[in-house]
């Protein structure tokens, strides 16, 4: 999270996504901050403005990476590929990058291009709302704009190579108000025929070599791309199941689209188009078939028409409470790229019972309740008083606790009169009461009288607590059992009791345990350091040929899905499982279920065999 200063308290937020215009201009550099547009793992995306002279002054976005990120050298590389890939690419259907910088504070951040308007997501939620399908004009067009952004893309050009996106999909393709179609985030971008770190990319709209972790090449944007226009058609996706492929219903789509797209979604790279510029070249006669003169203005026609209180406030506040979706990533390094949520699935603290629980993300201090908010929580009625079965003994308890303060207070009052004043004669019934006869104390033996007096009686010895020794350990979330018993703490202190050693044996899970005797008789001393040593780490590596997706459990804990690359695994022997859930192969099915030795600082393969039935 960048530090970020006010620079006035009433700046105009200017036109763009909803937001509180009221809110406070900051700056990050030489960029006002205008507002913030949406919030991802890696970092978070601002409406910004770049002021000059003169009055002069340019919207744009500021993505910014998040500080305890930008300390890890993998990240940092990851957001500079996006900016140095992209700056390299001028297009009119590529947002250009502008610039990559690191402010004063050290946060390190990327400006690029804003577009004013939707995503070929929010168009499509648009229009399933209204129940209305996307012209086949306009499907086409669109598809047409984004083929020739990506055939620039993976054409080579001056001082650089051809470029694969790798993340085509409907919310990374953006429409601006002119009509104008514009491919966004080239987070994932990486050079043609480059081996890809595990599988990057959106699940529904990656092709398959992608997905195993292959390397990739233009074939693996042209099959985005084919997903990306069966949606516009359909409203539908084309592969509904993670990490299955199977071929998609063309019935309802023109006939004259069926080839281009079965090229475009064939499951082997060889059988497609072996760029986007070939796909466009396919399609261009079918465009001038069914979309001979449709252009921009005819599509933000279309979006004055779907979205005609401007498209932000039909999407909702863009401010502080918009998060990117989560990505399918395989691999040590999040990206900024995307992966697409279905329409149905719940998000994550919508559920009542769970409120509370995601309420307040980890490492933000929450605000403290108010009292309004006290009364009115969960169970209780506002202006109603707890009822419990404890209740009445918690009040009696209150009562026992305000008597015994009011003696106390009276005897602190009477310690504290002056030693000379009489007190108070006591009651009538007192004086006439008689007083009662003490009995006389019994008198000594002769035995005693001759040993000088009475005998005393034997007392017991006054019990001695045990002797103790505290133990600071490292790491301190160690646990620590004594004599196979588990230790409370921290803090944790041994009793040294009776006359036998004390067997210790503190564990962690990062570390060797270790195996200590304390002897009552030479105790050590006190407090008494006990350092584990480290474990070293192998790196796991699991794919599955045949199934995508496949989740892989280590020790009963999931590390995440095929293809899994350079896991880091603590050394020693785990049981490994990889299962396919029903989703992918129709039932559930355990693909691998072995023990496993991960030898440390080496790569530690393993293949897991079998797919759907």
């Amino acid at each position: 999270m960048p530090r970020l200063r006010d620079s006035s308290a009433n700046a105009d937020p200017g036109p763009g996504p909803a937001g509180n215009p009221s809110q406070a201009t900051r700056e990050l550099g030489k960029y006002q901050l205008l507002r913030l547009l949406a919030r991802g793992g890696m970092g978070e995306v601002y409406l910004a403005r770049l002021p000059g002279e003169l009055g002069f002054e340019k919207l744009l976005v500021v993505k910014t990476i998040r500080a305890d990120l930008a300390a890890d050298p993998r990240f940092v590389e990851l957001f500079a590929a996006e900016a140095k890939t992209a700056v390299a690419l001028s297009h009119p259907n590529i947002t250009p990058i502008y610039e990559l910088g690191r402010a004063d504070d050290g946060t390190l951040y990327t400006a690029m291009g804003w577009v004013d308007g939707p995503s070929l997501q929010l168009l499509g939620d648009r229009l399933r709302e209204l129940d209305r399908p996307l012209e086949l004009d306009a499907a086409l067009f669109i598809v047409r704009e984004i083929l020739d952004g990506l055939a620039h893309a993976h054409s080579p050009g001056r001082d650089r190579q051809p470029v694969v996106h790798r993340d085509i999909t409907p919310r990374n393709v953006l429409v601006d108000r002119s009509g104008r179609v514009q491919i966004v985030d080239f987070g994932i971008a990486k050079p043609a025929n480059t081996e890809a770190v595990g599988a990057m990319g959106s699940a529904g709209y990656m092709a398959p070599e992608q997905a195993r972790g292959e390397t990739v090449d233009p074939r693996a944007d042209v099959f985005s791309v084919g997903c990306v226009l069966y949606e516009l058609l359909t409203r539908e996706r084309a592969f509904t199941s993670e990490g299955v492929w199977m071929a998609p219903d063309l019935r309802s789509i023109p006939v004259q689209l069926h080839a281009l797209l079965e090229r475009a979604l064939a499951i082997e790279p060889r059988a497609r188009f072996a760029d986007a510029d070939q796909f466009l070249r396919a399609l261009a006669p079918i465009l001038a078939e069914l979309a001979p003169v449709f252009a921009t203005r005819d599509l933000a026609a279309i979006l004055r028409e779907l979205f005609p209180d401007d498209w932000q406030s039909e999407a909702g506040d863009a401010g502080g409470s918009s998060h990117t979706p989560a990505t399918k990533l395989t691999g040590p390094v999040q990206p900024f790229a995307t992966r697409l949520r279905s329409s149905t699935t719940p998000e994550l603290g919508t559920d009542p019972e769970h409120a509370l629980a995601v309420a307040v993300p980890i490492g933000v201090d929450a605000d403290p309740a108010t009292s309004d908010e006290l009364t009115s929580a969960p169970g209780r009625r506002a202006g109603l008083p707890w009822s419990w079965p404890g209740a009445a003994i918690v009040g009696g308890a209150v009562a026992i606790l305000a008597l015994l303060a009011g003696t106390i207070g009276y005897v602190v009052a009477r310690s504290e009169r002056d030693p000379t004043e009489r007190p108070p004669a006591p009651a009538r019934a007192d004086v006439d009461r008689p007083e009662p006869t003490p009995e006389p104390p019994p008198e000594p033996t002769d035995s005693e009288l001759a040993d000088g007096g009475p005998v005393a009686p034997d007392l017991p010895p006054v019990p001695q607590p045990p002797p103790t020794v505290a133990l600071n350990l490292t790491p301190t979330d160690a646990q620590v059992t004594v004599d196979g018993t588990p230790l409370p703490g921290p803090p944790f202190v041994v009793e040294l009791a009776g006359d036998h050693p004390r067997v210790l044996v503190i564990r962690h899970a990062d570390h060797h345990p270790k195996t200590l005797e304390l002897d009552p008789m030479a105790p050590p001393p006190d407090p008494m350091s006990i350092v584990l040593s480290p474990l070293a780490f192998g790196q796991l590596s699991v794919v599955a040929p045949t199934v995508a997706w496949a989740e892989v459990w280590v020790d009963g804990t999931k590390l995440g899905t095929t293809p899994l690359s350079d896991k880091p695994v603590r050394e020693g022997r785990h049981k490994l499982q990889v299962r396919c859930t029903a989703a992918v192969c129709g039932e559930d099915r355990v693909l691998l279920d072995r023990s496993v030795q991960i030898r440390a600082g080496r790569p530690n393969k393993f293949t897991a065999h079998g797919g759907p039935a």
